[in-house]
Parts: C-alpha cells; structure tokens; sequence
C-alpha cells in the first residue's frame, strides 16, 4: 500500500532501503488509495486500492454477514483485478523475485496467489499482526478469519520474511516456519546531545517528560497525570511539564492545574530536537487485551524516535509487551507495569533523582542506537534478508 516517499513513516522506511539498492535493479508497483505525490525514480506503475473499511449498511449479525459476503466477492473480485495488472507488469520488466509489504488488509490478500501466479521466490515485510490490521478497518470476524487465512499462506510462500520485534521472529518462525529477519529502521539523524540531568545549567530547570506521535489509548497517559498529581507537578524543586508533539490530541475532564506544552505536529528533525530537551519521554501500552498482539509483537516508531533524541525512556505497560522487554534488555530507561498512581511516581521520580543512573540508562541509549539502529546494521539485515551479499548494496557505511 505504501510507496517509497516521504509523507510518513512507512514512506521514509521503504524510500531508505529502496535506496540501498542499485537502480536497475528495483521496479515498483504500488497499490495505494492515492498515487505517490511526486514521480518515483524507479520504473514504475500505480493501481487503486480498493476501500479497506467493513461495508456495513445493517447492524447486528445480518450487518456482519453481509459485510463477510461483500469482502468476500466484491472485494475479491477487485484484488483479482489488480494481481492481473501485477503479474504483467512483473512479467514485462522480467521480475527475479517478488518484495511485497504485508502490512495492510489488500496487499496480504493477494500475497500468496502473486507469488504462485509468478512463480519466483517472495520476500515479505511486515509491521503490524494481520488481526489488527483487520480490526482498524473493522472487519467482521469471518472476514478477520478469511484475512488470516491469507496471511498465513503469504507467510508460508514467502522465501525470507523483514520483521520489527524479536516477538514476531519467535512467533511467526514457530507458527509458520517461516526464515525471519529483523529489520528496523536506521537512526539517520540522531541527536548527539548527552548533557541530561547535570548538576549544572539544568538543575533549575523544569523536568521534561516528552511524548511524540498518535495517543491510542488515553488511560496510560490519564494514569501518568494522576502520578504526576500526587506530586503537584514537581520533584525535588523542579517543575514538571510533559511536552507533546503531534496533531491529534483530545483532553477530557482535567480538573486540575497541570503543566503540558502541546507543540503540534513537527518534522522529524524538528520532533527529535525537542525530544532531547527531555529529560525522559513517554511510551505508552496499551494493557487492554484487544491490543496484547500489537503489545507482543510490534516495535513502536515511538521508540525509534526516542532513541533519536539520545534521552532515556519510560515504557508504562505490560510486562509481555516487546518493547518492555527491550527497554529491560539493553537499559535505555525504566519500566513499570503497575496501574496504581503512587508506584508510577515513584518508578519515575526515583529513577530522575538519580543521576548516576540516569547518565547510564543514557550511555545505554548510545550504545543500542550504535549497536541496534546504525545505517551499517540496517544495511546488514536487508542483505540478509534480499539473500545477497552486503557488496551488492550501495555503500552507505
């Protein structure tokens, strides 16, 4: 669904490794709700993706059943269409192997049938768990159970597998014995900035807690302002404020003074700027079992971002989540899977009161970007996960 581009994420992780290939060797068709904006640099074709969203026009089972049998038939008829436009297209510039993201509802549709249908080897890419992707777009649960059915014969095709978490290595490798990678996006420019909690400029500074990005569920953040109200909104002599960047957030029911700078939605270097004038910055999970898959085995760009700021984190959920168990792993924060006020308070107040702490989890920060998220490791894993040798690449490092 996604094209290499630059309008987000997904855009920028496709357009980096696109990059990393030779020009002759890459051609791109993509299936989007819209076209990429500007002309891509590759050869090229674009095919209309149909609409994603349940069609319901009855609520109840009979909603659900219709909606089943128009994703079924009419859906399937328009995929149909489409795989016809790609087949062709790959068989007019030659295709030697098919690399299909499997991150939205059309492309795991029709994964499995372009690769018989070609018949070359497939490398899929993955972000979110299918169930999810399925339930944003509000799909009734044959529908959901029709989708992982695609999925899982996508996966089973598919030569080598690009994942995001170590969770998704151990679990689709299990369930569908399937050759993963894990391949995340490098840390072009990351802050160099290590100054921190020092006795010095900042001490009479306020405290910063940032956040960057969507807030999709409100309960963890409702949570960290009832710690943070126990407080009054200080620790020690110094104020607390949380800085937010992005451009969708709605409170509710805040009764109470409080200190929150909403900076709007920022560019990527802007966002890691005033990231690193954080003294900490907030990842919220969701503990809900409706979002434990995500939990489990997704990697926020929340965090990749974070490490870009060079500031340490503090990851507020469960303990199963993938990126607790990160933040556990390699030190770049804290944790805390409590939903009771007082405990928050005291992972994060103890946590800023300690410098020499503090000043670890932040050499930790450098380290992990340097041993995680470097152009060389990123480079690395997609030759690993193309099946080619690093020398095929384009120099990057």
């Amino acid at each position: 669904m996604t094209p290499p581009g630059d309008r987000n994420v997904g855009e920028i992780i496709l357009r980096d490794l696109c990059a990393q290939l030779p020009r002759n060797k890459l051609v791109v068709f993509t299936v989007a709700p819209n076209p990429p904006m500007e002309e891509l640099v590759w050869d090229s074709e674009f095919a209309f993706a149909p609409d994603e969203k349940a069609w319901r026009i009855f609520p109840g089972r009979v909603g659900s059943l219709l909606s089943h049998l128009h994703h079924r038939f009419i859906f399937r008829r328009i995929i149909s269409s489409i795989v016809d436009k790609i087949v062709h297209f790959g068989k007019t510039h030659g295709a030697e192997a098919i690399w299909i993201t499997l991150n939205s509802v059309t492309l795991i549709s029709f994964g499995a049938e372009l690769a018989r249908r070609l018949n070359i080897p497939q490398l899929g890419l993955i972000w979110d768990p299918p169930d999810y992707l399925a339930r944003r777009c509000g799909l009734d649960r044959l529908s959901r159970k029709l989708l992982q059915k695609y999925f899982s014969e996508a996966m089973r095709i598919s030569d080598r597998v690009a994942v995001v978490s170590e969770g998704m290595v151990e679990e689709y490798s299990q369930r569908y014995g399937c050759n993963c990678v894990v391949l995340r996006h490098a840390l072009y420019n990351a802050t160099l900035k290590s100054d921190g909690l020092t006795p010095g400029n900042r001490k009479n500074n306020p405290l910063r807690i940032g956040f960057a990005g969507t807030l999709y569920d409100m309960g963890q953040f409702n949570m960290l302002l009832e710690a943070l109200n126990l407080c009054g909104w200080k620790i020690g002599d110094r104020p607390i404020f949380i800085r937010m960047i992005g451009n969708w957030f709605r409170f509710n029911g805040m009764s109470f003074p409080c200190n929150i700078e909403l900076m709007g939605w920022r560019s990527t270097d802007e966002t890691s700027h005033l990231l690193s004038e954080c003294d900490l910055n907030f990842l919220p999970i969701p503990f809900s079992e409706e979002w434990q898959d995500l939990a489990v085995l997704c990697f926020p760009t929340k965090l990749s971002t974070y490490l870009a700021s060079g500031r340490p984190v503090f990851v507020y959920g469960p303990d199963y989540a993938s990126s607790t168990k990160f933040c556990k792993q390699t030190g770049i924060g804290i944790t805390c899977s409590s939903q009771n006020p007082g405990q928050i308070l005291k992972v994060v107040s103890s946590f800023l009161c300690d410098q020499e702490r503090y000043h670890q989890a932040q050499s930790n920060v450098f380290q992990v970007r340097e041993d995680y998220f470097s152009v060389c490791v990123m480079k690395r894993q997609f030759a690993r996960f193309l099946g080619v040798d690093e020398s095929v690449l384009n120099k990057s490092c």
